[in-house]
């Protein structure tokens, strides 16, 4: 079976059999599924290969689900490659994607778009089928070099972060974050009148992720982390800054940075300024 889109000239298949195609160096291996092999272009496999041994990976053709297994610095990744988008064969494609993500924690699915046209279908089948954000993610590619560089890159990185405990220092840093997050939340909120539920008072930003394709897109994890009623004192604090800043801040300051009503702004400046304000209960 040929990818349509790939068009370039056929090589023999021969460079590509079913023995491992090996380098002096080695950053990784990568296990490439039969089936998916036969179903490529064959200067597409030649591109891989080349790709592969440029990069110091060692290549390997095994019977496996995924389409793709790398294993770079002690960590294995899964990859789905879909190089042809079929909007006859969406639903098996997604099965395929659910079926796997319980399969391996780390899991990408990487999809060829060349048209706007594909990636509009692709992301109406996306919220079809009840993909949860983020799990697994998905990148989409204008064509099959790009999402096979991607694959490559994001197996190396990954694998560059274990050995360097990279992913647990991250792992530290959104900790302390959060902590930080529900300190300034625990402040904010206990001015008198002041709660969470303020967000609808806030200027509700509109946060859109665009594909490296270039398309508006709803598939990444990035997007949709915080919950609605959270927003308006995260865009209080990015506003403003930090609780020293917000003390500091005047009525006119506050209004002027976020869409506070005059009463709620008034309330957190005078908060900050009036001690038999702040020092009375809560009531509410």
């Amino acid at each position: 079976m040929m990818s349509s889109g790939y068009q370039h000239p056929s090589p023999s298949h021969s460079s590509l059999s079913n023995a491992s195609v090996t380098c002096l160096g080695c950053n990784g291996v990568c296990m490439m599924s039969n089936s998916w092999r036969d179903e490529q272009h064959p200067s597409f496999l030649n591109f891989v290969s080349s790709f592969l041994h440029e990069n110091s990976f060692r290549l390997n053709f095994v019977p496996i689900t995924p389409d793709i297994i790398i294993n770079c610095g002690g960590l294995s990744i899964a990859f789905i490659f879909l190089t042809n988008w079929d909007s006859m064969k969406t639903e098996s494609f997604f099965c395929r994607v659910k079926k796997l993500k319980e399969q391996f924690a780390n899991f990408y699915v990487v999809v060829t778009l060349p048209t706007k046209e594909q990636n509009d279908c692709f992301n109406c089948s996306y919220f079809k089928y009840n993909m949860e954000l983020g799990k697994p993610t998905f990148i989409p590619v204008r064509d099959l070099e790009m999402g096979w560089e991607k694959i490559v890159k994001i197996a190396h990185a990954r694998g560059v972060c274990k050995k360097q405990h990279a992913v647990e220092m991250m792992k530290a840093e959104k900790e302390k974050s959060v902590q930080s997050m529900d300190a300034y939340l625990r402040v904010v909120t206990s001015i008198p009148g002041i709660d969470k539920h303020d967000a609808n008072a806030v200027k509700q930003k509109q946060k859109q992720t665009f594909l490296s394709i270039g398309y508006p897109s709803p598939v990444f994890p990035e997007i949709m982390r915080s919950k609605h009623t959270l927003q308006a004192l995260a865009w209080l604090k990015q506003a403003i800054g930090s609780i020293e800043a917000i003390a500091k801040a005047s009525k006119e300051c506050i209004l002027e940075n976020t869409d506070l009503s005059v009463d709620k702004a008034e309330r957190i400046s005078l908060f900050f300024r009036d001690p038999k304000y702040f020092l009375r209960p809560k009531i509410g």
